[in-house]
């Protein structure tokens, strides 16, 4: 082939992908590594370096920063609403000799939940602002993306309620209904959807 076309390799996986059945029905997992196929085959230039560069400092600046304000809130929240969660890590088993360790004494169970939590936001909508911005009707998504779409919805939705919680509980003496709190939990979540945007915008990777 040309030197700007696919390979031989590239050309048969995508073949074998479309052989499955319609593009706009295929799997996320499909299109995903025909996306990383293709990027795979593009020659490096100059533009698209920079293209790669902004993306990741833009993905390790953002989400570092976001990561350690989230993983300090919503682990508050999640002591708040779900007391076990509070439970310090040296209780459980083979795990005791953390209790003799200063930096392990008081850490409990609530981080490493939020820290799943915070995968799932920053795997989950960037990938459903990516399946929104390409403007499709609801009834050509497969049973995938709308699983996808409700599982996203339903993180953001539980990370939206453990960050007024905590809020609630720790800027506003635990008040049954704060004002202040529902302002701050709602550009809470315009943020993380913002840089889960931006992170779509940037990425030098072709979409769908």
């Amino acid at each position: 082939m040309d030197g700007g076309g696919l390979s031989e390799d590239g050309l048969t996986v995508l073949i074998g992908f479309f052989s499955q059945g319609d593009s706009k029905t295929m799997s996320i997992d499909a299109r995903i590594m025909m996306r990383d196929v293709a990027a795979r085959e593009q020659p490096w230039t100059w533009a698209l370096f920079q293209a790669h560069a902004r993306y990741w400092m833009w993905q390790v600046g953002s989400k570092s920063i976001l990561g350690l304000i989230y993983l300090a809130v919503i682990s508050e929240g999640l002591r708040v609403l779900i007391p076990a969660l509070g439970q310090k890590v040296y209780k459980l088993p083979l795990l005791s000799g953390l209790q003799n360790f200063e930096a392990t004494y008081r850490l409990d169970l609530a981080p490493f939940f939020a820290f799943f939590l915070l995968i799932a936001v920053f795997v989950l909508w960037p990938r459903i602002i990516a399946l929104w911005m390409a403007d499709r009707d609801w009834s050509s998504w497969t049973q995938e993306q709308r699983l996808l779409v409700c599982l996203g919805t339903a993180i953001l939705g539980a990370d939206a309620v453990l960050f007024y919680y905590a809020m609630a509980q720790m800027s506003w003496g635990g008040s049954a209904l704060s004002f202040s709190a529902l302002v701050a939990t709602a550009a809470y979540v315009g943020v993380l959807v913002f840089v889960s945007w931006v992170s779509v915008k940037l990425s030098p990777y072709p979409k769908g």
